[in-house]
């Protein structure tokens, strides 16, 4: 179980509560007299039969909100990451067959999460990228504290749950999202149209 240090300090003339050690608090220029520290238990988001990994995502770090009705649930960053800086480990079900909240590790094998990965919202220009052998999110981009983190879908899928129409609103949004090994609806329809001596 894992605990997080509060420490009473003065800072402006007000009490405030300041995560760290009484030691690091004075360190970083508040005035900390008369420590007093209390100690909160940090909640993992994952249920305590996934293991205590220290890498897993907090409740003090991060929220599985309702963004809107066309995007369903996200996951927001309560803290900023720098780019390059490992943001939660993953931990789910593993499965064989394709479901809606599931990560492809390979041909076979899908990461079944309904407590965090599986709720990244997907972008054309993502914050983060799956390492889906080691189980590792990292940062791509700095993100910010009240961020959501979004992910390109077809970085690991080779199929989708369900093809969607894209509204991320990045530079280079693809319009459409497939799985890597999907084929746009659009060009079939284009194909078609331009029929077999077109290519």
């Amino acid at each position: 179980m894992q605990y997080q240090a509060l420490v009473l300090a003065m800072w402006n003339n007000h009490m405030i509560w300041v995560l760290g050690s009484s030691r690091l608090i004075r360190e970083t220029g508040f005035d900390c007299p008369r420590p007093v520290v209390i100690w909160r238990k940090l909640t993992m988001l994952y249920p305590a039969s996934f293991g205590d990994n220290p890498l897993y995502p907090k409740d003090t770090d991060f929220r599985v909100i309702r963004k809107d009705d066309t995007n369903g649930f996200g996951v927001i960053s309560l803290r900023s990451f720098k780019r390059g800086e490992i943001v939660a480990a993953m931990a789910g079900e593993r499965v064989s067959d394709i479901r809606q909240h599931t990560l492809q590790i390979d041909d076979n094998t899908h990461l079944h999460d309904t407590y965090f990965s599986g709720y990244f919202l997907h972008s054309c220009s993502p914050n983060i990228s799956l390492d889906m052998r080691n189980m590792l999110i990292t940062a791509v981009k700095d993100i910010a504290a009240n961020s959501y983190l979004t992910m390109d879908y077809a970085e690991t899928e080779q199929v989708l749950f369900r093809q969607f129409a894209c509204a991320c609103g990045s530079e280079n949004c693809r319009g459409w999202i497939t799985g890597n090994q999907e084929i746009h609806p659009g060009f079939i329809q284009e194909a078609i149209a331009c029929g077999p001596d077109a290519a």
